[in-house]
């Protein structure tokens, strides 16, 4: 809850390191940090913006953060359960019924490593099938990232990543 990733250094940071730079003016990388709104990137003073934007602009970059997330709820076992453990809306374990409720709950923020991760599964001594799964829930995914101007509104544009 105390880090953000650094986009300079692609590592946990403490958030005072963010908020610091913040309040310093310096947007951490190429003008611009991570989740960072339209606003401050185009020169808006960090100093006059309200504390309560400030405190969601720096929440949005915490590594570990609370979220309400719609989860496979049993009842019956009092637990969530990943979409692996459901069958026909049923849990894999005692076949009880699974329902789809929203739950507020922690959350990681590991698009922030996704690499990393992927990478460093390498060196983990885990059966193949174990780092394909693994691999495939990191989500990574290679493409570009294709800006469309919006005609008409020179300041605006669309941004689309493909795969293809």
């Amino acid at each position: 809850y105390e880090s953000f990733c650094d986009p300079r250094t692609g590592k946990a940071t403490p958030i005072t390191v963010l908020e610091e730079a913040l309040t310093a003016g310096d947007l951490m990388t190429d003008g611009q940090t991570v989740g960072m709104p339209e606003s401050l990137a185009t020169g808006v003073d960090w100093q006059t913006l309200e504390r309560s934007v400030q405190r969601h602009v720096v929440d949005n970059q915490r590594l570990a953060y609370l979220s309400e997330q719609v989860v496979n709820w049993c009842p019956a076992l009092g637990t969530a359960l990943a979409n692996e453990e459901v069958i026909d809306g049923k849990s894999e374990r005692g076949g009880h019924p699974v329902v789809r409720k929203p739950l507020k709950q922690w959350m990681f923020r590991i698009t922030s490593f996704a690499d990393r991760l992927a990478n460093d599964l390498d060196t983990l001594d885990w059966p193949h099938s174990t780092k394909v799964q693994q691999r495939e829930w990191i989500g990574r995914s290679e493409g570009a990232a294709i800006r469309f101007e919006v005609d008409g509104h020179a300041d605006q544009s669309l941004e689309v990543f493909t795969t293809r």
